[in-house]
């Protein structure tokens, strides 16, 4: 992972590795504010599934990063969706966060996979 991250760095510029690192970030401090708030794991264990997931299906996920864009705006309607309804259903402060949690792990995923396939497409281009 720490070669993708330097590979988004050199190649895609600032902005792809900024908006990689704050999700990653993201992905690491809500874990670590859930426990110190509410003393349950939850959060990480998403975290660690999600990232795995993704790992294991980055693959997919690049031929996915084509139409990454377009999907984006869907994906965050229905986090949208999902976090209010979690809030007027009376799930609390607690399932709120768990669903951010897994909307940012989600959204890192898509993030590290097919922003660095393009990066690497790109250097090869470049190289030759």
């Amino acid at each position: 992972m720490i070669n993708r991250m330097r590979l988004i760095r050199e190649v895609g510029g600032a902005p792809a590795f900024v908006s990689t690192l704050i999700v990653l970030l993201g992905c690491i401090a809500f874990p670590v504010f859930e426990f110190s708030a509410f003393g349950t794991l939850y959060c990480a264990a998403f975290v660690a599934a999600l990232t795995t997931l993704g790992w294991l299906f980055r693959k997919r996920i690049m031929e996915f990063g084509a139409e990454y864009q377009k999907r984006t705006r869907v994906i965050l309607f229905l986090y949208g969706a999902v976090l209010v309804s979690t809030k007027y259903l009376g799930g609390g402060y607690h399932a709120q966060l768990v669903v951010i949690t897994i909307a940012t792990a989600i959204m890192f995923n898509l993030n590290l996979w097919s922003v660095s396939e393009a990066v690497i497409e790109d250097r090869a281009e470049s190289n030759s």
